[in-house]
């Protein structure tokens, strides 16, 4: 082969990879980080809308709570997750028990329920609301579970 044709090729190749290769920083109002998929989540989203993310996100992605105030609360994390809010997002509560814990067969109400599968989650910044309720946060043998820079105000149910 001729010489000009190598060097043409070899530029061709080079282009190819060069445009081919794309450092994605955004997909979906989903936020790629190194350590996973920051996720944003705003307050016209349900329980079972957030649910849902929880249970489809992978190890080590962030759930950023970025409104005010969010109602009807009662989530379960069962993989390691950074649940977190840079604003003093404010979490009411649900009175009722979610599906998801119903299938679990927990029988008290919460806001955030941290299972044994996971160990290394971390929830912060959020201020949860739970009068009238059982719980706000239950981790229930989650190890390296990190909750700080919390407000959690409310008292448990008579009974």
């Amino acid at each position: 082969m001729d010489k000009k044709v190598i060097i043409l090729l070899f530029i061709c190749l080079t282009c190819l990879l060069l445009v081919s290769t794309v450092n994605a920083t955004e997909i979906n109002n989903n936020t790629l980080s190194s350590q996973g998929i920051s996720y944003q989540i705003a307050d016209d989203l349900s329980n079972d809308d957030i649910q849902v993310l929880l249970d489809n996100a992978n190890d080590g992605d962030t759930f950023e709570f970025t409104s005010k105030e969010y109602k009807n609360v009662s989530l379960v994390v069962d993989k390691k997750l950074n649940i977190v809010s840079a604003t003093g997002s404010i979490v009411y509560v649900s009175d009722g028990i979610s599906a998801k814990a119903q299938n679990l067969s927990i029988d008290k109400t919460f806001g955030f329920y941290f299972t044994n599968n996971s160990g290394g989650s971390r929830l912060s910044g959020i201020t949860i609301i739970f009068d009238l309720n059982d719980y706000g946060v239950i981790v229930d043998s989650s190890d390296n579970t990190i909750i700080k820079n919390n407000k959690v105000a409310g008292s448990q149910k008579a009974g």
